[in-house]
């Protein structure tokens, strides 16, 4: 949505309304206007002999800075644009993390522990408590103070109800490489081990704290912070952004959502608003993000796949002629083409939804995007007559040398997403070979094409219970879209996504050259020659009307431009169905897996019965026979 890049090392953000509080080590405290959040600005700075600034909470028209070496900083900004110094406290340590529980204000010092100031005279804060340590973050609650320890620590809970003398009471420290964060939700503890990845914590009995799930996910990040609203949990991951879990349920948490920049920018914090993502980037400064839909409902049922579809886009433009002498007299090559040039793209769309889901249900639906085959196209029809020393060939039409109508020209990964530049120099194909005496001659066509532009798709949902406008920007992007489930249904729920449409932008294929060789018995080129955009020429009329005509060149981006797309293409419709939990459409697989294991239920125990009732007849044969013999 937008970003303010004024602040140098952003570490921490703290929204208020429309402003954000910006903790930068570099430039202190930044104050920044986002009542615009797609153009954030400027409004005042603060910042004591140069020290860096780590945390900042605001409350009414004040605010509490951890200012580094500085101290504490308590600052009144009624006027938000001269902000002014009315309190402060400084031990000589380093001011790292702050928790307000009015009247006092839990400052976390990374040199001398948890200090617990009386801050009822915000102009004169006082220490009347100290937990000793080298402690990163806490979190308070109740009679509770949750600590992340630090460096190869875990967590230790601490009895605050007596603030003048805190005692620790619990902890845990496996698992852990560092703690560096940590928030409370209910009976869980959720604790940030930077690489180590999340460790959630049972603290129901405070003197017996015990970790009983973890995330770690994180690929090459490092968590740092974590903000839990409701029923989610955002994962500042440093390089990789930020991730997005649902905590529905502590034992078993999954990601909804992320955002990576990655290999660029370290995520530090992060804060969930209305809508909005507020980032705070070492790198990039102050990020804002929006949920594409809304925020997800929270889920309890694992997700599965329940559809996809491939929808084909394929547009082209011609035809148009190449009329070419390559070489010379000795050696030579006539080529006289017509060929029609058209970009392939299947879009691959995917489908899943919670296993169980019923009528009344408040879930949430994935759908995701690929396009991951796309490519661009040739058809070629003509004839070609070769020149040799030996003489000139007769005129042969492409298909009595075994050309190949169909050619992909170029073949990517995907043109979804913004400000694509890809070079592509195309695989060697070769189009005709023959042999003569002890030798093979090869016709081999090469090419170098570029690709530019910008391609989205976009489509809707739109019914009675649910209306969103989707965007994805990117291949393989998963939406999440928030569903309330109609309780007057019965066996399913059909939600039509609607308008599936590439929304291209000034997208153009550009030729720099196709190559052709002559290739001796597959190793020795003996000859080569190159066309490029100006041996291609219009048709004559009868060939095709003035406006395909004037529509080509139209298309035309630049003199290199051999196809050029722009505006919007419809894909179509994808209808999914979300069957009720009673009504699941197994696939086949399953289906003959259940039944064969109802068959088995009732084959095996009838099976032994008979088994045990033939042996006990043979022993009963035999016993009667020894008799008789007897």
């Amino acid at each position: 949505m937008g970003q303010y890049s004024g602040a140098w090392e952003v570490v921490d953000v703290f929204v208020k309304d429309s402003l954000a509080f910006l903790a930068d080590q570099e430039k202190g405290l930044v104050v920044v206007n986002i009542s615009d959040v797609t153009n954030p600005s400027f409004l005042s700075q603060f910042q004591d002999n140069g020290n860096s600034v780590y945390d900042v909470i605001v409350e009414g028209n004040v605010a509490y800075v951890a200012h580094g070496r500085a101290g504490l900083k308590i600052l009144d900004i009624s006027n938000i644009t001269s902000l002014r110094e009315v309190g402060h406290y400084n031990n000589g340590g380093v001011a790292w993390k702050i928790f307000l529980v009015k009247p006092y204000l839990y400052l976390v010092d990374k040199s001398e522990g948890i200090e617990i100031l009386d801050i009822s005279n915000k102009t004169a804060p006082k220490q009347i408590g100290l937990y000793a340590g080298q402690p990163f973050d806490v979190f308070v609650r109740g009679d509770f103070a949750y600590v992340a320890a630090g460096i190869n620590k875990g967590l230790e809970i601490v009895d605050i109800s007596d603030p003048i003398k805190p005692k620790k009471i619990g902890e845990t420290s496996v698992s852990f490489e560092d703690s560096v964060s940590v928030s409370v939700k209910d009976d869980y503890a959720y604790v940030a081990s930077k690489s180590n990845g999340l460790r959630i914590i049972k603290i129901s009995r405070a003197r017996h704290p015990k970790v009983v799930a973890t995330f770690d996910d994180i690929g090459e990040g490092k968590i740092w912070g974590i903000e839990i609203k409701e029923n989610l949990a955002y994962l500042a991951c440093e390089a990789q952004g930020i991730q997005i879990l649902d905590i529905t349920n502590p034992l078993a948490i999954y990601k909804v959502g992320e955002y990576s920049e990655y290999p660029h920018g370290k995520t530090f914090n992060v804060k969930s608003e209305n809508s909005f993502l507020f980032m705070a980037n070492f790198e990039l400064g102050l990020e804002i993000l929006q949920w594409k839909t809304a925020p997800p409902n929270p889920v309890e049922s694992p997700y599965h796949q329940i559809d996809s579809a491939i929808l084909n886009f394929n547009d082209s433009v011609g035809p148009f002629a190449i009329n070419a002498v390559l070489g010379n007299e000795t050696l030579g090559l006539n080529l006289s083409l017509f060929l029609d040039v058209g970009l392939m793209s299947p879009v691959n769309i995917t489908a899943e939804a919670p296993q169980r889901i019923n009528p009344g249900d408040k879930t949430n639906l994935r759908i995701g995007i690929t396009a991951e085959t796309s490519y661009f196209w040739g058809h070629f029809e003509g004839t070609i007559k070769f020149t040799t020393p030996l003489g000139s060939s007769e005129l042969f039409s492409l298909e009595d040398v075994n050309i190949p109508k169909f050619v992909k020209l170029q073949a990517f990964k995907t043109f979804i997403g913004e400000n694509i530049v890809t070079d592509s120099l195309v695989y060697p194909l070769t189009l005709w070979s023959q042999n003569f005496m002890n030798y093979s001659l090869s016709l081999v066509m090469s090419s170098y094409f570029n690709v530019t532009g910008s391609s989205i798709v976009t489509g809707e949902i739109n019914n009675s219970a649910t209306n969103y406008e989707l965007e994805w920007g990117q291949d393989r992007e998963q939406l999440i879209i928030p569903l309330k489930v109609p309780e007057n249904l019965e066996n399913a729920y059909i939600i039509p996504l609607k308008n599936l449409r590439f929304e291209i932008d000034d997208l153009a294929l550009d030729l720099y050259y196709i190559r052709f060789d002559v290739i001796v018995s597959n190793l020795i080129p003996v000859y080569s020659w190159e066309i490029n955009i100006s041996n291609f020429n219009l048709l004559p009329k009868e060939h095709y009307s003035l406006n395909a005509a004037t529509s080509f060149f139209s298309r035309q981006r630049t003199n290199n431009t051999l196809l050029y797309l722009d505006g919007i293409y419809p894909l179509g419709t994808f209808i999914i169905v979300l069957n009720f939990s009673g009504n699941l459409n197994l696939p086949p697989w399953a289906v003959f897996l259940t039944l064969f294991g109802i068959i088995a239920m009732i084959i095996i125990p009838w099976s032994i019965i008979f088994l045990l009732s033939r042996r006990k007849q043979r022993r009963h044969r035999q016993f009667a026979s020894t008799t008789e013999n007897e």
